[in-house]
């Protein structure tokens, strides 16, 4: 029987919606300036609801978010901070099997491949960082939300420094569920994929049914699939950093069980949530694959 592993769900909306102090542009990242236990008891949260993989609080640590919050001299200690407090909530939640995956984030603004860096040393170089910070706290590192191909060979190179298995997480075009941000269509993405390193290919942060659509179009059994949506309306426009998608409230737990079973029925092994999909979500799941 094929094993099936659960990821968490997302941070960004969880935080926003128990924080007081809540900044638009550092997002989940004002959770570990102002309310550091909140980032924990949610990591908890995922955990009691069955995740077997909770991911580190550190996406929106990234320089084109700090320096507007005048944090940039805080990029090493946050990224730190959030590795410590995933630690603590894996230990405090006593469940010894749960791994901590190290967040490698964007480091250009979300859904936004025109402003993808293309000075690959100095993208290298901060990804390396990155991982270095995190690596004393992590089983893994999931690298999220690429749109495009060109950030893919930017992050393959910084993992080179690490011996820790490597999952690559994509955002989908929603207008045209079978490529990326960039145009880059999934029939080229897999095989560029399988040539590197990479233990798992990831959708993410896209509509479920856009994830549907797309893991329908895969047929490989060489590398490991996973996805984990969000609960938005799909983007219809260019998106920019630090307006709030609009949820999409239809997106039930019982609703995205069923996009997850699609999932599973074409091959997903590894499935999860992103913006907007909650502990309750990820029980729904947990539930379902323990019947």
């Amino acid at each position: 029987m094929t094993t099936i592993t659960l990821l968490d769900g997302g941070m960004g909306r969880e935080i926003k919606q128990r924080i007081t102090q809540w900044d638009p542009v550092l997002w989940s990242a004002s959770g570990l300036i102002y309310d550091p236990q909140l980032v924990c008891d949610i990591h908890r949260e995922f955990i009691e609801a069955g995740a077997q993989i909770i991911k580190t609080n550190n996406y929106t640590v990234v320089p084109y978010a700090l320096r507007p919050a005048k944090r940039i001299h805080e990029f090493e200690s946050l990224t730190v901070l959030s590795g410590k407090i995933a630690q603590e909530a894996k230990k405090k939640a006593s469940v010894n099997a749960v791994k901590v995956a190290g967040s490698l984030p964007p480091l250009s603004p979300t859904y936004r491949p025109d402003l993808v860096e293309h000075d690959d040393k100095q993208s290298v170089d901060m990804y390396k960082k990155i991982i270095q910070w995190l690596d004393p706290y992590v089983d893994l590192f999931i690298v999220e939300s690429l749109s495009s191909i060109t950030e893919f060979y930017q992050v393959s190179m910084a993992c080179a420094i690490t011996n820790k298995p490597v999952y690559v997480s994509f955002l989908l075009d929603e207008e045209t569920p079978g490529q990326l941000l960039d145009g880059t269509t999934i029939h080229d993405l897999v095989p560029i994929v399988e040539a590197h390193t990479v233990e798992a290919l990831l959708f993410n942060c896209s509509h479920p049914e856009t994830i549907s659509k797309t893991v329908q179009c895969i047929q490989n059994d060489r590398i490991q699939l996973g996805a984990y949506a969000n609960a938005f309306f799909p983007i219809v426009e260019t998106f920019n950093h630090g307006d709030l998608r609009t949820s999409d409230e239809s997106v039930t737990p019982t609703v995205y069980l069923d996009h997850v079973q699609q999932w599973l029925d074409h091959g997903v092994t590894l499935v999860g949530g992103c913006c907007g999909i909650g502990p309750d979500h990820i029980r729904a799941i947990a539930n379902y694959l323990n019947q």
